[in-house]
This record gives structure tokens, sequence and C-alpha cells, in this order.
């Protein structure tokens, strides 16, 4: 879901997803992640080539009342002229094998790259358990 600058991205749940933020601009990048039930983390950085300004670990609850998973919010501002400005963002998925990951991009209005900032979501969902015997 989009709403300028923030998105809405749904993870598993009871699952361990791995959070990573970087920059690739020289304006600083505030980047707000909010789980629903949790406070808000902020992280602040500038740099180029995908510099790692924040990381942690979520563990999602077994269930949520929404049917998608357990709704983050993410937020993107930049600092211009001594003032927060709201960024641009857009998300995306991809999956391979029992490998998952959204991301969510952002541009601050400067040169259309869409990088300026990049927050990742990864997780592992394993194969079910199979049976041993042969059939």
């Amino acid at each position: 879901m989009s709403n300028g600058n923030v998105q809405t991205v749904y993870l598993p749940l009871s699952s361990a997803v791995y959070l990573y933020v970087y920059t690739n601009a020289a304006f600083t990048q505030q980047v707000t992640i909010t789980p629903s039930d949790a406070s808000p983390i902020v992280y602040q950085g500038s740099g180029e080539g995908m510099t790692l300004i924040g990381q942690r670990v979520i563990q999602t609850p077994a269930s949520s009342s929404n049917p998608r998973g357990y709704p983050v919010t993410v937020s993107v501002q930049t600092q211009q002229g001594g003032q927060w400005v709201p960024s641009s963002t857009m998300q995306g998925s991809s999956g391979i094998m029992y490998y998952q990951t959204v991301m969510v991009v952002s541009e601050d209005y400067v040169d259309q790259d869409w990088n300026d900032s990049v927050t990742q979501f990864c997780w592992w969902v394993p194969p079910t358990a199979r049976p041993q015997g042969r059939g």
C-alpha cells in the first residue's frame, strides 16, 4: 500500500525477519519503520554506495488481526535546506525458492534515481516436512 512517503509492508507471522536500511544519497535520509504493535524504529544517515545505516531482526507475532500478515509501515524523509521533507516511496517483492524479500526504495526529488534510501525486509520460509518413505 502506498500513501506518498509511507508504505505498508506485510510480514509473515511467527518469523524472524531481517531488516537492513541503506542510503545512496548525500542528503541525510531518515527512515522510520513502525511495527503495528511496537515503537517506531528510526535510522538516519547519508552516504553513497549502499551505506548501511541500520539493521536488526524483527520477530513477528504468531497472530495478526490483518489476514495479509503483520503490518509494518515505512516512511522516509530527507533533510534539505535544514528541514525534513517527505520523500516519495515505492515497494516491490521477490522470492527465490524459500527466500523472500520486500524492499522499499525512496526518491528525494533531486536526481530521480530511486535509491536514496533502501529498506530491505528478508526472511527464509523453510519447506514443510516431507515424508521419509518412498511411494
